[in-house]
């Protein structure tokens, strides 16, 4: 029964897996911070899931692990922590697209500095205290601060996500919770694994649904974009940058010469790719001239 449950966690680490990459190369092609650090704390919760994972399935089969693979894996779920704890609040404030303040830049790294120090002494003494579930939680409640008190700069379209996973973070927390707490976790394979895992496959494929919907967008039977349905809904703004941007100039020239920032470009392409149905620079030209 292990075995058919690991199988099932690692298809749940290869989907999150697969969204990390996806987000990198958005973010390598779009510039766009939000897929930088959602990037980063996806990557370090599948990293953390793996090692959870192992963990408790040599505690199931009752393998002995060699000390230093312990101390490997302990160092490398501490690191994921870190990365995790680091990026939630920068995620939230790119997705309201703002930049980080410096009072809160500084408090996190010291923050970040303060909770690695933490897991080191809990590390060397063999606490058996959680530190990560509450700084973790603390840095998710952060984030989620950060976004309801900025929701008005969230775009419509990402709103609607957020609020999806907030329904399903409320069902399936309080049934992990519960599960541990009550002992039902303890006759499942893997122990509470079990439930964190039916919240990953949740998670995972939602977020892999909206990936594939944004990568591949509706297409009209012609097999293009549907630019002409959609060229209206664009505001005068966003029309500047898709003329200026179909034209060949960088995100940076479309800034100077329109006299926004650089990150406000950036947002306004990734609105427009949206509504133009279209994914890059040449079929966003494509579009232009069907339109003209």
């Amino acid at each position: 029964m292990e075995h058919a449950a690991v199988a099932l966690y690692i298809a749940v680490a290869l989907g999150g897996s697969w969204l990390v990459v996806f987000s990198f190369l958005l973010y390598r092609r779009d510039r766009n911070p939000a897929y930088h650090y959602f990037g980063l704390v996806l990557g370090s919760a599948m990293v953390m899931l793996l090692l959870d994972l192992l963990a408790a399935y040599l505690v199931a089969t009752g393998v002995e692990s060699p000390r230093w693979l312990r101390v490997v894996a302990e160092s490398v779920h501490a690191v994921a922590e870190l990365v995790h704890f680091y990026a939630m609040a920068r995620l939230a404030y790119a997705i309201v697209r703002l930049a980080v303040p410096r009072t809160v830049a500084a408090l996190q790294i010291a923050l970040v500095i303060v909770y690695a120090a933490v897991i080191g002494y809990l590390g060397v003494s063999r606490s058996s205290f959680s530190a990560d579930h509450v700084a973790l939680g603390i840095a998710h409640l952060a984030a989620v601060a950060i976004m309801i008190r900025h929701r008005r700069r969230i775009a419509s379209d990402l709103w609607r996500v957020i609020v999806r996973f907030a329904a399903v973070i409320a069902v399936c927390a309080p049934l992990i919770g519960i599960s541990i707490y009550s002992g039902i976790a303890a006759r499942l394979p893997l122990g509470d694994m079990a439930f964190q895992s039916l919240y990953g496959i949740i998670a995972i494929a939602m977020l892999n649904w909206y990936a594939i919907h944004y990568y591949f967008p509706r297409r009209c039977p012609d097999g293009h974009g549907c630019a002409e349905e959609l060229g209206e809904s664009l505001s005068r703004r966003e029309e500047e940058v898709a003329d200026l941007a179909g034209k060949g100039y960088t995100n940076k020239e479309i800034a100077a010469l329109l006299h926004i920032s650089p990150r406000t470009v950036t947002n306004h392409l990734y609105h427009v790719y949206q509504k133009l149905g279209v994914r890059n620079r040449v079929e966003l030209r494509n579009a232009a001239e069907r339109l003209s």
